[in-house]
Parts: structure tokens; sequence; C-alpha cells
């Protein structure tokens, strides 16, 4: 990851830079824009568009809530023995509203409800891959999919959450 930090106040700084990546189909470039923006005391947005972004209306200093978008593709090799020299492209576009508590401390509680788009979870042979993937563009793609994809569709999760301590060095 390369990012040029651009600070326009105490409230309001961007990033923009790139994202490579080598997966198992092939190199994976992303350009970037990583914002964080306190607009009041009550709404912010931050994240690292296009992977992750988030719109939070804080309620309280230990209650947020708001919209959420995360989207990455990722590869892994698949480990089962039928499955040898093969791997799963992950991709999805997760939309989300979420609730998010203070437990105590850096601890929270974290549940999101969305709907899922463009959900693929694809099986190649390790053999094939793409020339470059920018964004969601593929160059130079002539692998041959192995599984049927997942449909578009509800997603939920509940987690917990601990964020590290920001040292001010």
């Amino acid at each position: 990851i390369f990012l040029f930090e651009k600070r326009y106040s105490s409230k309001r700084m961007l990033r923009y830079g790139a994202l490579y990546n080598q997966e198992l189909f092939g190199p994976n470039l992303v350009p970037l824009v990583s914002i964080d923006w306190q607009f009041d005391d009550k709404w912010s947005l931050t994240g690292m568009f296009p992977i992750s972004l988030k719109l939070s209306y804080h309620f309280s200093e230990n209650l947020a809530a708001g919209f959420s978008h995360f989207g990455l593709t990722t590869t892994y090799l698949l480990g089962n023995p039928d499955y040898q020299g093969d791997y799963i492209e992950r991709t999805s576009i997760d939309l989300n509203l979420f609730a998010r508590q203070r437990i105590a401390g850096n601890l929270h509680l974290e549940a999101r409800l969305g709907y899922a788009l463009n959900r693929k979870y694809a099986q190649y042979s390790t053999d094939e891959k793409l020339d470059l993937r920018f964004v969601i563009f593929n160059v130079g793609d002539d692998r041959v999919q192995k599984n049927v994809n997942f449909n578009n569709g509800p997603i939920a999760n509940l987690r917990l959450v601990y964020n590290l301590p920001i040292s001010e060095n």
C-alpha cells in the first residue's frame, strides 16, 4: 500500500494512493482514498474506499450506528486433497446497517444486517491466472470457473471488536 496523506483540518484527513497485491489469480491493483472525516460531534465518515467505508452517527460515547460498505477480492488456496491445486477467489460487496456498543474500554459489540452484491466464491486451478485486475476489471482473463456462484442475498453478523489504542507518538 502506498498512501499520500493530506490533512485539511483537525477533523478532516484524506489519503490518496494505491494497493498492489499478488493474489493467486495474479496481480491486483486498487486505487485508494482513505477518509477520516468528523463532520461534527455526532457524524463521521471513515474508511479506505473502495474496500471499506463507514458512515456513523454517534448517539453517545458508547453507542454508534450507521451504514457500512465492505468490498474486497481475495484468494484462498484449497487444502482439501480432493481439490489439490485449486484456489477460491472471493468477491463480494457487502452493504450493511450497523450498531456498535462499547462493552468496556476498547471492546465493542457490533451487529450488522445488510445485503451482499456481486457475491462470488469462484474455484479455479492454480495454473489459471489473469494478466491484471484493476479494481473490478480483469485484463487477460481466460480462466474457466469450476463451480457455481452464490446468489446475492441477505447477510447478518454479530462480532466482538477490539480497537487497539492509538499512540500519540
